[in-house]
Parts: structure tokens; sequence; C-alpha cells
């Protein structure tokens, strides 16, 4: 198969010895030289510091090629603590944690390729629309420049702005590469599910009194695994103390509770977190799931003119819904704008030439990831990421069916009740693949939570469906 790329054989260990490194280091460090030597002279202004830092990330580079896990655990440390910012020209910096991926991503590729070991250990109905969308969206940079209307002016930089925008898409479903390999240890799962219930945890109180933390990064729609993880754990995991539980179980509670009475105007604050809550009790307690349906429906169907209101109304008060910057108005208007690249899109970012040139008073992004995708890379592309999504909550299913760790069976119920919250949400903003002009490249400190809960699901479904493979577990 193309998409294992690599022999299934172990291969031999990976060990540094001076023939190894004559033969599989000695260009990794010739190359690096030559990178550093690069740096030195277009930012040589910077003098020793940039030297300094150049060898940092040199060596934690090489770290990361032998411990691939490092890389792992510094991009869910980077997304949520880490604040530096790499300017771009443009108002669409690059972040930290993006860095770090994209590192993770070239590191976990060479461990194993040294290593002589397959890279691809994600089942076929998942790699398949992996592979999909990224050739979809890397396809659509050249096809959108070819295709180029006569009119739109295309600007000197516009180039690195969709360089960014494709790296960001090919990063982001890479993770779920690395993360069939690296989750498949329990104590990588351990490690990013209690991070984000840290995190949630210190934050929630400050939400709660309306402050914000700017160390501490909850943006976008973390609230959904926050709810996922602590719920789940609540429910299922019964090795944790009991004491525990029940504060995991508040903490669910309680994020909803402050989403609903402090940030209620933002929908995509509250439902999808609901929407987690639901199917997390859903996939772990059908019985006490179904009543819990059944008491919402009841609910909303009382409050049915409160709930139009907030949902409708108040919406297209405010232009969300309605309006001529509307959701419905803003979609209706990037197909008007697209109309003859709707087959294979306009590129990464492509779209904003366009509304830059037709609609330059109304030049506003779609605020919704679906119709984001199909304008960008496409219909091939569009349904390459249903199909992920859909592939990827298959996946956790049959998961949450195999696994026997009470642990294990929250991490797939988080994904199985989390990802059609996602899915939801996707119709309301770019949370999953930030928009360059929207969320911006920065967006993807948040958007990462989302693929690392998908990398997290991967490994455990490598784990309970190839306990038995002689391929060790080398994070």
């Amino acid at each position: 198969m193309a998409v294992e790329m690599l022999t299934r054989q172990p291969g031999r260990p990976f060990t540094i010895s001076p023939r190894s490194f004559r033969r599989d280091l000695a260009p990794l460090a010739l190359g690096g030289v030559a990178v550093i030597a690069l740096l030195v002279y277009v930012l040589q202004s910077r003098g020793i510091l940039l030297l300094l830092l150049a060898a940092a990330v040199g060596a934690l580079g090489l770290l990361c090629i032998i411990r691939p896990a490092v890389g792992l655990a510094g991009v869910a440390i980077c997304a949520a603590l880490v604040r530096v910012k790499i300017g771009t020209g443009t108002d669409s910096p690059v972040v930290a944690s993006l860095v770090a991926a994209t590192g993770l991503l070239g590191a976990w590729f060479l461990h194993r390729a040294l290593n002589r070991k397959r890279i691809n250990l994600l089942p076929r109905f998942v790699a398949l629309p992996a592979v999909g969308l990224i050739a979809c969206t890397a396809f659509s940079m050249l096809w959108g420049r070819i295709t180029l209307d006569p009119r739109v002016i295309y600007p000197h930089n516009f180039e690195r702005v969709q360089i960014a925008a494709g790296a960001l898409v090919i990063v982001s479903v890479g993770l779920l590469f690395v993360g069939a390999d690296l989750f498949r240890s329990p104590a990588m799962r351990a490690g990013i599910a209690g991070l984000l219930v840290v995190i949630g945890f210190i934050d929630l109180p400050l939400r709660f009194a309306q402050r914000d933390l700017a160390l501490i990064n909850t943006a976008g729609i973390f609230g959904i695994w926050f709810v996922a993880l602590c719920w789940a754990n609540a429910l299922e995991n019964r090795r944790l103390p009991d004491a525990l539980r029940v504060l995991l179980g508040i903490g669910a509670l309680g994020w909803l509770t402050m989403a609903v009475t402090v940030e209620g105007d933002w929908v995509s604050g509250w439902l999808p977190p609901l929407i987690a809550f639901l199917g997390v009790t859903v996939a772990l307690r059908p019985k006490l799931g179904a009543a819990m349906l059944l008491l919402a429906a009841v609910v909303g169907a009382a409050y049915y003119s409160v709930f139009y209101d907030v949902l409708i109304t108040q919406q297209e008060a405010q232009g969300s819904l309605g309006g001529e910057f509307g959701r419905l108005e803003l979609w209706q208007r990037n197909l008007s704008a697209i109309s003859g690249h709707v087959l294979f899109g306009t590129g990464p970012a492509g779209y904003a030439l366009y509304y830059v040139t037709f609609f330059p008073n109304q030049a506003m992004s779609t605020h919704s990831n679906f119709v984001d995708v199909l304008a960008q890379f496409g219909v091939g592309g569009l349904l390459s990421l249903i199909a992920l999504l859909f592939a990827i909550w298959r996946l956790a299913r049959q998961s949450l069916a195999r696994a026997t760790a009470p642990s294990d069976r929250a991490i797939a119920a988080v994904v199985v009740g989390g990802l059609p919250a996602v899915a939801f949400s996707l119709w309301l903003g770019d949370w999953l693949i930030p928009f360059v002009y929207n969320q911006t490249i920065a967006g993807f400190d948040h958007a990462v939570y989302s693929w690392l809960m998908f990398a997290s699901a991967c490994g455990l479904w490598v784990q309970t469906h190839h306990a038995s493979q002689t391929d060790e577990f080398d994070a």
C-alpha cells in the first residue's frame, strides 16, 4: 500500500555509533549547520542570540529524532502555555505550537525512517481521507494559481501566506500519523488529557470572574475537550479516587454553567460543550444518556421561545445569522465568488483575493470551516474532511468497544462524544482549520487541541487492535 510507505518489519534498533552517525546522522548534522548558517546570514543583526537560539533548536531537534515523545509533549505545552509568536509580515503570525508541531513531524519521520519502520499505522479508512485532504490542499495551491482570474491582483507576499496556510493543514493532519505511533503509550494519552484538565481547572474560576490570564490558552472550542475529559473520567475511570472523580464531574458541570451564565451570548462557547457532555453520557451510560436527551427535548419544548430567542433572534440582531455580514449571507457571497473554482478550490486562503477584488467593502471570511474548506480546497477537500471526521469517530467507536482499561474507555468516549460537537461547531467558525484572515495562523494554538485528541484516539486504536504486533513502542 502506498499509504504504508515503508516495510512492516520491525528493523534494527536506533543506536548512535561512529558508523551509524556517518551513515545516518552526518547528513542531518550538515543540513542543520547549513540552516543555521542561512539564518545567521539572513538575520545577522541579531548576533550571538540568534546563533544560540539556532543551536538550542538544533539540539532539541536531534533529541526529538531520538525520542519523538519529547516533541509531542512540546506541542501540547506550547499550545497551552507558550505565547511566543513569529511575525510573517501580515497580521497572521506563526505561533510556537505550530513550529513545534512542524519540527515534531520531521523528527518523527526521520526517527521511523532511520529505524526502518513503517510510517503509517492508521487503518486504511482513516489514512485514505487523511492523505486525500493533504493532496487536495497541495493541488489546490497549484490549481488556484493557474486558474487565477486575470482581474485579481496577486500581492507579492501572498505566496508566503498560502504556503503557511497549506502547511497548517498538512501539519494538523500529519499529527494523526504521529499520534497513531506515539499515543500507543498510555502515559502519553494520560499526559495530554491531564494537561488539558489542569489548564481548564486553572482557567475556570478566571472565566467566572470574567478575567483573562494571558499565559493560559483556552480559546476556541477548548471547552468541548475539557468538559468531555472531565465527564468521561468521572463516569468511567474507576481507578481514580472517588473524590477526584467527583471533582472532575464538578469541573464539567462548572464549565457548562460558566459558559451559559457568563458567556451565554456566545453560542459556540456553550452549545458544542453541551453536545459533547450528552454525547459522552450516551457513549458510556446509554440509559442515562437517553434519559438526559429526553429531558433536554422536554426542556427545549417547554422553553421553545427562550431558546429560539437565544439561538435565532439574538444571533440575527447581532449579525451572526442575518444581515449583510450574517453567516447565511457570508456563505452565499462565498459561493458566488468561487463559482468557477468549486471543483478544485482557489488554494489556501485563495478566496481572499477574490473578496478584495470583487467585494472590497464586504470582504469577510465565511466563519465556517466546511465552507472555508470547499472554497480553498474544492469538493475533494470538503469530502475528504467530512470522511476523515467520520473515520476518526468510527475508529474511536471501535476502540471503545474493545478497550478494557477504564482510562482507555474514557479517552475513546471523549472522542466519540466530542467529535460530533466539533463537527457542529465547524458550521459556526473556523475552529479546526483556522483561516489565515479570521482566526489567523495563530489559531493553531487552540485548533491543535482537537487534532491531539483525534491523534490520541488513533494511538488507542493501534494499541487495542494490534496489541501483539512486534513493532515495539519507541516513543
